[in-house]
């Protein structure tokens, strides 16, 4: 079936995904702010996203963790308000940033 290796390669993203967020949430303490910039989240990715699998598992494991959007150079606030959309979807706080409010 022609389908066969865009699953296999669906399924591997996913598991590998999963992976990133369980090992790298070890390193967000309970209450730390996460501030992400690209959206790397499910709707980019094969459904857990990259950086926001960080957040999302730390979350599942009983932090609770604030993520902070900022904005990007791309589509003018096509990229925040796909993150703050997922984010939301899934009751994590987030709040939308400007750049220069990131060093904050």
């Amino acid at each position: 079936m022609r389908l066969q290796p865009s699953l296999r390669i669906s399924s591997t993203e996913l598991g590998s995904a999963h992976k990133i967020g369980h090992l790298a949430a070890a390193l967000i303490e309970d209450g730390d702010t996460v501030l992400t910039h690209c959206n790397a989240g499910s709707l980019a990715t094969a459904g857990y996203g990259t950086a926001l699998a960080v957040v999302r598992s730390a979350v599942e494991q009983g932090q609770e963790s604030v993520c902070d959007r900022d904005g990007d150079a791309a589509v003018v606030g096509r990229g925040p308000r796909l993150t703050a959309f997922e984010l939301a979807r899934d009751r994590i706080p987030v709040k939308v940033i400007c750049d220069s409010a990131a060093h904050n």
